[in-house]
């Protein structure tokens, strides 16, 4: 069984532990960590799987995930890019893009998907690009794909559910990386 840590709408803590499927049935607020893994000038995307309970099938961002309840988002973080794509990395890899609000209420497999998160974003950037390892149950396939092509694709194809929010905290860091990189790594 899966725990996440619950918040109120202004990302306090409750001080309580609900399942996961009591956090989308209720609709209460939790935390996730999503993840732009980047090699140069390309990103990894990911297929999520066709049994996922939101978005089956759908490209989605390099990596995301419920942070468990007691773990800090880095721990969260670290976990999901090892199981998701088999990827070893340290805290130091992971810069903060920032964090958006998820509020919605949708329809899969003919059940209603109650999302309330706080999705925190982060931003690996590799010098190779590493073997990926995906986990089936969470993924269908993994691939890397440039960040003109993506752009492009954002725009003309329903196949993705990158939010809106992930792909423009993802810009703004591309736009400012030289200095943006180092006034992130002073906040850690």
């Amino acid at each position: 069984m899966e725990y996440f840590d619950e918040y109120d709408e202004n990302g306090h803590s409750l001080h309580r532990k609900v399942t996961r499927e009591e956090a989308h049935r209720l609709g209460l607020w939790h935390r996730t960590v999503h993840i732009w893994v980047l090699c140069h000038n390309v990103v990894l995307i990911q297929q999520r799987s066709l049994q996922k309970d939101s978005y089956p099938g759908y490209y989605d961002i390099s990596c995301a995930g419920h942070l468990s309840a007691g773990n800090t988002l880095i721990q969260g973080a670290l976990r999901e890019v090892e199981e998701e794509l088999g990827l070893k990395l340290t805290s130091a890899d992971f810069l903060p893009l920032g964090v958006y609000k998820i509020n919605y209420d949708k329809t899969f497999h003919d059940h209603l998907f109650k999302d309330r998160e706080f999705a925190h974003v982060y931003v690996v950037e590799l010098k190779e690009k590493p073997q990926i390892i995906i986990q089936k149950e969470e993924l269908e396939k993994a691939f890397w794909i440039s960040l003109e092509q993506l752009d492009r694709e954002l725009t003309d194809s329903s196949r993705y559910c990158i939010n809106q929010h992930d792909y423009e905290l993802l810009e703004k860091y591309l736009k400012h990386r030289g200095i943006y990189r180092e006034e992130l790594r002073k906040l850690q």
